[in-house]
């Protein structure tokens, strides 16, 4: 496994991870059906050795993140990282 690290918002994925390259797909949830946003929302998924979790990347439509990709739980962290102060 390679190790993946993302040191900017490049990637659209708000934090800094050292775990191997998790999986991403689109959301098929109700509620992403019922937004229209089936092909905007991205659920990352990750299990391995060091742990697994899921996470839900959301194109924020309100506020100073309006229009950029942000981590569902994590927004403090994105909009710290998109204001540059990460």
């Amino acid at each position: 496994m390679r190790p993946w690290r993302s040191s900017s918002c490049a990637s659209r994925i708000c934090w800094k991870s050292r775990t191997p390259i998790p999986t991403a797909f689109y959301s098929n949830t109700a509620r992403a059906h019922e937004q229209g946003t089936t092909h905007d929302w991205v659920v990352i998924y990750r299990d391995d050795d060091g742990g697994s979790g899921q996470w839900t990347v959301v194109t924020w439509t309100t506020g100073a993140l309006a229009g950029k990709r942000v981590v569902r739980g994590r927004e403090a962290e994105c909009a710290r990282r998109y204001s540059g102060q990460a």
